[in-house]
């Protein structure tokens, strides 16, 4: 089994309560009004990024990509003509080609199974932990090639501004973060069900009035800001709240 360091950990609540604040401010700055009982967004709840059954596994993803690039080196730096391809692919796309690479291909590359063996643990850890997210209420009403069938306008709004802002962060996943003229042309070119493509162009045009909220200011958990001024001081307050509820968890539990 493989576990996270508690610095990986550190990050993992300060990369989560960054995004909560990120989606509770475009909430916020756009009057979206959206009932859900869930909020702050992502920490609170059955299957929340706080959740001890969750946020181990969510903390490991940055080793997993770390892995990946140490792959791609290795193995160009071997053959470059022949694995020159990798360079073509970022985050969920370049992990799906490494997984497809034989292993009777890279015996002779010292170093690269293990790693190899290393991204399929933690990518099984890692999607495991994903699907107990997604118990969350947002992504129930969200995910799927249809809308849940309970679901309203309001859930639509939430699960759009929460996609728009993943692609708006670093995530090595979605192959960094992307402005939102580059999410404009992802969303019309992604293959995609047809409802959240329209639910993210108009979600879209309301978040660039707004333009690009400063989350600079939360850099370290134990030394988070008083307010963010794109936030209600409540709303903050229970974030942060979260945020030190969790970081004391992780410090006991994990030396």
């Amino acid at each position: 089994m493989i576990y996270p360091t508690q610095q990986e950990l550190m990050n993992c609540v300060l990369f989560g309560g960054k995004h909560s604040a990120h989606v509770e401010g475009y909430l916020h700055s756009c009057g979206f009004k959206v009932i859900d009982l869930e909020r702050p967004h992502d920490l609170v709840g059955t299957g929340n990024k706080f959740a001890p059954e969750v946020l181990p596994g969510l903390a490991l993803e940055a080793r997993l990509y770390d892995a990946l690039e140490n792959i791609v080196a290795k193995l160009t730096t071997k053959n470059r003509e022949k694995y020159a391809y990798l360079h073509s692919f970022k985050g969920k796309d370049l992990l799906r080609t490494v997984l497809l690479i034989e292993e009777e291909q890279i015996t002779a590359v010292a170093g690269v199974v293990e790693l190899c063996r290393q991204v399929r643990v933690i990518n099984d850890i890692i999607k495991h932990t994903v699907s107990i997210h997604r118990e969350q209420y947002h992504h129930r009403m969200w995910n799927g090639e249809q809308p849940h069938p309970d679901a309203c306008d309001q859930d639509m709004i939430l699960g759009a501004v929460d996609t728009i802002c993943t692609y708006l962060e670093p995530r090595k996943y979605n192959g960094g973060a992307r402005t939102f003229q580059e999410i404009r042309k992802l969303n019309e070119i992604k293959i995609n069900a047809g409802f959240k493509q329209f639910w993210i162009k108009q979600v879209l045009l309301e978040m660039e009035k707004i333009g690009q909220l400063n989350l600079d200011s939360l850099a370290d958990v134990d030394d988070l800001p008083s307010q963010l001024d794109f936030l209600p001081e409540y709303r903050y307050d229970q974030i942060k709240a979260k945020i030190g509820e969790t970081v004391a968890r992780v410090k006991e539990n994990y030396r």
